[in-house]
């Protein structure tokens, strides 16, 4: 999903979209709160916005119809990209992204150095991905569904 946070940039990859996206928005605090919302209230979808510095793309994640979408503003007619992930996959990826490159680094993302700014926003990154963490345990996945649903029927379907 997102990788490579970096002097202010970083790099936005789902399924077969793939851009860059600038400090111009918070990305991993902007992507934090939509999940946040989604799971966490009636709202059924969320619509994310990224600077490219030069056009803009958003990321539309939807908890009803179970797909998400990419509506890309770099060429004169939009593109829509429809992602094969389910919102559960999209919120692994991103725990998985933050992981992986680091909190300090996605935190001083939008701060770049300033030390006041970068310790406010490690906290709140922090916050955001542990009540994030939390959500995950009190949802199923599909693939965990499939599982349990497997394990409670095995042998009963002839």
């Amino acid at each position: 999903m997102i990788y490579g946070p970096k002097y202010g940039w970083c790099q936005v990859e789902i399924d077969e979209f793939e851009s860059r996206a600038s400090y111009l928005t918070d990305v991993p605090l902007d992507i934090a709160d939509a999940f946040i919302e989604l799971y966490t209230t009636d709202t059924p979808k969320v619509a994310i916005e990224f600077d490219a510095e030069g056009y803009t793309y958003d990321l539309i994640l939807s908890k009803h119809r179970g797909n998400s979408y990419v509506v890309d503003f770099s060429e004169e007619k939009p593109k829509i990209y429809e992602m094969d992930k389910y919102l559960d996959a999209l919120l692994n990826e991103f725990l998985d992204d933050i992981e992986r490159d680091g909190i300090d680094e996605w935190a001083n993302f939008l701060v770049c150095g300033d030390v006041d700014e970068l310790t406010h926003n490690k906290e709140l990154l922090k916050a955001k991905i542990d009540q994030l963490k939390k959500i995950k345990k009190e949802h199923y996945t599909l693939e965990e569904f499939k599982a349990r649903y497997e394990q409670v029927f095995k042998g009963e379907e002839k």
